[in-house]
């Protein structure tokens, strides 16, 4: 154990205050990319103002990085930690080691080149009560690491059981078992499954006048707009080829990303909890305890089911320092099989699941697919006349398509242990949910419903609401009133 004053962290903090600054000023996109659009022109002809206006802010941000360095400082003793924050809201955290659920230690790329870390304590109550120290010696949070834990080990509780000594804690954490690793191929097919580079070119939607103006010049070189010479065919065939071209290289970036993220991914199981590793250019730990986890999901987009592959999901309650969920990218159906049999073994693995009711599918149709395709029709038909509007059937069809495979999607099951829901569009998703980690299941029904015998389901965790729309009344009362009493019966802690 141990004992220290009011400590300042190392002047090496300011570089996680910068970083952190220009990740929420870049983060948010639209905030600087819309006004570079709208003053380009200005931009470009004072080259001078723009880049003394880009040295200030980097300057403003080292500053104000400094600023927040210098107003942090933290002490620990042998019953916790203590952290004051603020530059002009000061605040004080007090975070007993008993109430700390996770302990993380993650390297960024910025604090790998100086040889320092960072320390995430989690907490077992509200996501305010976390603390992150910055810029520690790796030697120095692994210590903390190990009082922390073993202050865990040594507080009776529902979800850490008591053990004798930090010894035995160190041995678990040297017997943790290997559950899956991902290699850099497996990577490349989680980065292609994942691009979403038609959401890129469809939110770009607002600049295409812009680009227009940069391209149109480049597109009379190639042919495309010319006199009308150039056969249609081969007209359409150079617009694809573009096309293609733009989607291979989202797709590069996408693949490119998913290496950084998750290379040398390893997920480990230790003792009561899981240990998720990973990270090229800053080494990133996730550890879960087991009790905590709200629900598992198994996620197929389109083309995860091309390459035979799915992302595996453990979703716990949210924190403020990032998502402290794990997500197992890319795996095949034997290895998510396998996964899922460690985390929840009592499951039934042929459980058959019952498809929404049809009503579910007209209100699909008479609340979302007319009401849509009513308005776009009639805007085009204004502004372009009824030669445009009748084109207006093809994207009417497809979307029609897509809710019906919405609906088709749509399962619900429920054993002794879990409720099975599945869902997607093109793509699949099924999620299990431990009735042990209900807080409240609700009913509800509108007079339409009513008449119809039919009824929805809320089932509310700690992570969020999960709803189950249009089954049948005298089934919605049976799988409801069941989970209320698994739920007094047993009264699981959901955390």
């Amino acid at each position: 154990m141990f004992e220290t004053g009011w400590q300042k962290l190392s002047p090496i903090a300011v570089l996680f205050y910068v970083a952190r600054t220009w990740y929420h000023v870049l983060g948010n996109v639209f905030s600087w990319l819309i006004p570079l659009i709208v003053f380009r022109q200005y931009i470009l002809e004072h080259l001078l103002i723009t880049s003394g206006v880009v040295i200030g802010l980097l300057a403003l941000s080292i500053l104000w990085a400094w600023v927040s360095y210098r107003m942090v400082s933290y002490q620990l003793d042998n019953n916790g930690v203590d952290l004051r924050t603020g530059v002009f809201n000061k605040q004080l955290l007090q975070l007993p080691f008993d109430r700390v659920q996770n302990v993380r230690i993650e390297h960024p790329w910025y604090f790998r080149l100086t040889g320092h870390c960072q320390l995430i304590l989690e907490s077992a109550g509200s996501s305010d009560q976390e603390i992150m120290l910055v810029a520690l010696k790796p030697e120095f949070a692994e210590r903390i690491k190990a009082e922390v834990l073993a202050v865990r080990t040594t507080v009776p509780s529902a979800h850490n059981p008591p053990q004798h000594d930090q010894q035995h804690l160190h041995q678990q954490h040297q017997d943790a078992t290997l559950l899956n690793q991902r290699s850099v191929g497996d990577l490349v097919m989680y980065g292609i499954g994942s691009n979403r580079g038609w959401l890129i070119i469809g939110g770009l939607f607002p600049f295409y006048g812009y680009i227009e103006d940069r391209i149109e010049p480049l597109l009379y070189q190639l042919g495309i707009f010319n006199d009308g010479s150039l056969p249609i065919w081969q007209w359409l065939v150079t617009l694809l080829a573009l096309f293609a071209m733009l989607m291979f290289v989202l797709t590069l970036f996408s693949i490119v990303i998913a290496v950084i993220s998750y290379y040398d991914f390893k997920l480990y199981r230790d003792g009561d909890r899981y240990l998720a590793r990973m990270g090229l250019l800053s080494r990133k730990e996730v550890a879960m305890p087991i009790s905590r986890i709200q629900e598992v999901s198994v996620q197929q987009d389109w083309l995860d089911m091309l390459l035979r592959r799915r992302q595996l999901r453990y979703s716990q309650v949210g924190g403020m320092f990032e998502s402290k969920n794990i997500l197992v990218p890319a795996v095949t159906s034997s290895e998510s099989q396998a996964l899922l049999d460690d985390v929840y073994a009592q499951r039934d693995r042929n459980i058959k699941m019952t498809q929404a009711s049809k009503w579910l599918l007209a209100v699909y149709a008479t609340w979302y697919w007319l009401p849509l395709v009513a308005l776009t029709t009639t805007v085009v038909v204004l502004l372009a006349g009824w030669s445009a509007g009748v084109w207006m059937l093809v994207p009417a069809v497809l979307l029609a398509g897509l809710y019906y495979l919405r609906w088709r999607r749509w399962g619900y099951a429920m054993d002794g242990e879990f409720i099975y829901l599945q869902s997607g569009w093109l793509g699949k998703k099924t999620t299990l949910i431990p009735l042990a980690k209900l807080q409240q299941p609700s009913l509800l029904q509108t007079p339409l419903m009513r008449r119809r015998g039919l009824m929805s389901i809320d089932w509310v965790t700690a992570g969020g609401v999960h709803r189950l729309p249009f089954i049948n009344e005298a089934q919605a009362r049976a799988m409801y009133d069941f989970a209320l009493f698994e739920i007094e019966a047993k009264s699981p802690n959901w955390m």
